[in-house]
């Protein structure tokens, strides 16, 4: 897969909270539980989903996935559907941390010392937080709890303000997928472009070639990628481990309130399933979408009052007598012709009565021609 040997990585602001040692390595040492409610803890076994989530006002929601499951992708879903935001761990730190607030001069301290984050101070950051204007609606946590007594210490301040958690989702993908996904990225560490040997190769990575870092460039810059250090496959296999030994405990404490979802398909349909669990509306398919929009549903004419209906009545009655007023001005226009016209009447009778002596006149011409032929006969009738 082309992962090189694990390195330890410095603590940093992204380092997990500090956990309950004795409790983690029984648990390494021990094979896997079957799922059991934990003692002493609330009874979110008793309550389905639904009432779960309809004891709080708020939506509750605890996001869980091994690296390389897809948390990335579908939490801004999960986010923009519900209308919440999503709290991670290490920004909280990061947030208090800048913000100089109390907790956050104690949380940069440990840092600063090489020490790991207590619990304690990772529920206090998550106490204030939860208390801003964007968490009203509710909010989802991310990388939080970790451990079983991390989980009994957020009920604690939940059941404080009235509230539980209500929504569990757990992303499952098999160990030996996470291995190729993450063993095989590479990323640009200016831009944080994200590439894959056999997913989404780079230009300068041939067919058939081994990656190395004279081979794996960014596409838009020419620079070296690089593979981080946890995204190697010693370090991945410490952080599964982790990750399954710390996790089936939590979901057993709230069996009741957990969605599994298996993340090992293609993104579109892990997003359905997630929709699915959670009973958001999936997006329609391009298909359906086209449908919509070319019949539209017709709306229903709204109720009009007695009196709109009278005016529009009248309406047509306007309209007609607009169309109506050019011809009355044309009238008008032939009024003065009209009159003309009447006067040039009797002279057009007198030319009518002229025209038969006219007529007249012109049946005499033949005879008064004739009459001209026959004056040299008698001239010649005298002469003899």
């Amino acid at each position: 897969m082309g992962c090189g040997s694990s390195t330890a990585a410095t603590p940093s602001l992204d380092a997990p909270v500090k956990d309950s040692t004795a409790s983690v390595k029984a648990a390494a040492q021990a094979p896997p539980a079957a799922a059991q409610p934990m003692a002493g803890t609330p009874a979110y076994a008793e309550l389905k989903p639904a009432a779960a989530a309809a004891k709080g006002s708020k939506t509750v929601m605890i996001l869980f996935g091994p690296p390389g499951a897809g948390k990335g992708s579908h939490a801004p879903k999960i986010v923009e559907a519900f209308k919440i935001p999503q709290l991670s761990t290490g920004d909280m730190l990061r947030a208090a941390v800048a913000a100089g607030t109390e907790v956050g001069k104690q949380a940069k301290t440990v840092m600063e010392s090489g020490g790991l984050v207590s619990d304690e101070l990772v529920v206090s950051i998550i106490r204030e937080r939860i208390k801003e204007e964007d968490c009203t609606s509710g909010f989802i946590l991310d990388g939080f709890p970790r451990t079983v007594e991390q989980a009994k210490m957020l009920d604690e301040v939940l059941a404080g303000i009235g509230e539980k958690v209500n929504h569990v989702v757990a992303l499952e993908v098999p160990d030996a997928v996470l291995t190729e996904r993450i063993c095989g990225r590479w990323v640009h560490k200016e831009s944080g472009r994200s590439y894959h040997i056999k997913y989404a190769k780079p230009k300068s990575l041939p067919d058939g070639a081994e990656p190395t870092e004279d081979n794996m460039k960014d596409d838009e810059t020419g620079e070296p990628l690089m593979q981080r250090k946890d995204d190697t496959e010693q370090a991945l296999k410490s952080r599964l481990e982790g990750y399954h030994t710390q996790t089936v405990p939590i979901l057993a404490h709230y069996a009741a309130v957990v969605h599994k979802v298996d993340a090992d398909n293609a993104p579109d349909k892990v997003w359905i399933s997630i929709a699915a669990a959670l009973n958001i509306d999936a997006p329609a398919k391009p298909e359906e979408e086209a449908q919509v929009k070319e019949d539209p549903v017709p709306a229903e004419p709204a109720k009009e009052e007695p009196a709109a209906e009278a005016a529009k009545e009248e309406e047509p009655a306007t309209e007609v007598a607009k169309e109506e007023e050019p011809a009355a001005e044309a009238a008008k226009e032939e009024e003065p012709a009209m009159e003309v016209a009447k006067e040039e009447e009797p002279a057009a009778e007198e030319a009518k009565e002229e025209e038969p002596a006219a007529e007249e006149a012109k049946e005499e011409e033949p005879a008064a021609e004739a009459a001209k032929e026959e004056e040299p006969a008698a001239e010649e009738a005298k002469e003899e």
